[in-house]
């Protein structure tokens, strides 16, 4: 009777298994997440330059834009002129921003918020100067403490091309935090949709165009889709972790500069 026994709990083991989903959308989520993680980690520093074309109610801006970025709290822009002269340079280091213009030897320095990178530029690009190098990037938040806490819902599916879009959702409202579709075997961000603080959505973010850089598939095209605005980015090029001097990104204004200071610009 026993190898009856044997069997039976076989038969009863392998029902209850095959009732368990063996492969769920949580652990797709996780591995995607990691291989996106894994890239980003290699990614120590990012700089080069662009072409930059912004659109709001119909009316577009184009400006070359040379940036530098070393994440998380260190980012540089440099705006050029029609003759490739520097019109002004804006650094940002932790919490703090400054803007320089050079022919007139005038600065502010402020807070290095959305707020007050609209008012210095003025175009609402859709966030803070981090936020908005490393979209061009593809470095985007993949909440890993809060998903480990339970806080934040993690779920992916896969797409006709084998690529996973992953959802981020809060567990006690609901509310979307975002979505993003990542391609599996190498973690590059090919879509991302960003939503605001109550879960309207507030940015489309399509990369494309990639091609080699260093070993890593950059994406040399980015646009930023937001309600009524556009940002289009056009690399001309790009360098990966290459070393940048911390005085890149200083906020200190030079000697015989006319410097003002603001916390909150809007003021």
């Amino acid at each position: 009777m026993k190898p009856i026994v044997c069997f039976s709990m076989t038969l009863l083991v392998a029902a209850a298994a095959a009732t368990q989903p063996l492969y769920t959308a949580a652990d797709l989520a996780a591995d995607v997440i990691h291989t996106a993680l894994s890239r980003q980690s290699k990614i120590a520093s990012l700089e080069g330059d662009v072409e930059l074309t912004y659109t709001a109610s119909g009316d577009s801006q184009s400006f070359r834009v040379g940036f530098a970025r070393v994440p998380p709290g260190k980012a540089r822009l440099e705006i050029t002129g029609l003759l490739g002269e520097i019109l002004f340079v804006l650094t940002a280091d932790g919490d703090r921003m400054m803007v320089h213009n050079k022919a007139e030897r005038k600065a502010v320095v402020c807070s290095a918020t959305r707020d007050n990178l609209t008012a210095l530029l003025g175009m609402d690009l859709g966030g803070d100067i981090y936020q908005v190098l490393d979209w061009i990037e593809g470095r985007v938040p993949m909440h890993p403490e809060e998903v480990a806490t339970g806080e934040i819902l993690v779920a992916a599916e896969e797409d006709a091309d084998g690529n996973a879009t992953v959802t981020w959702e809060r567990r006690d409202s609901g509310t979307t935090v975002q979505i993003i579709t990542i391609s599996p075997d190498d973690g590059r961000v090919l879509f991302s949709r960003v939503y605001d603080a109550d879960g309207r959505a507030e940015a489309d973010i399509y990369y494309g165009d990639f091609g080699d850089c260093d070993g890593f598939a950059m994406p040399y095209y980015v646009s930023v889709n937001r309600e009524d605005t556009y940002l289009d980015v056009r690399f001309n090029k790009v360098r990966l972790n290459d070393e940048i001097k911390e005085r890149a990104f200083s906020v200190e204004p030079p000697d015989g500069t006319e410097v003002f200071f603001w916390d909150d610009l809007g003021e």
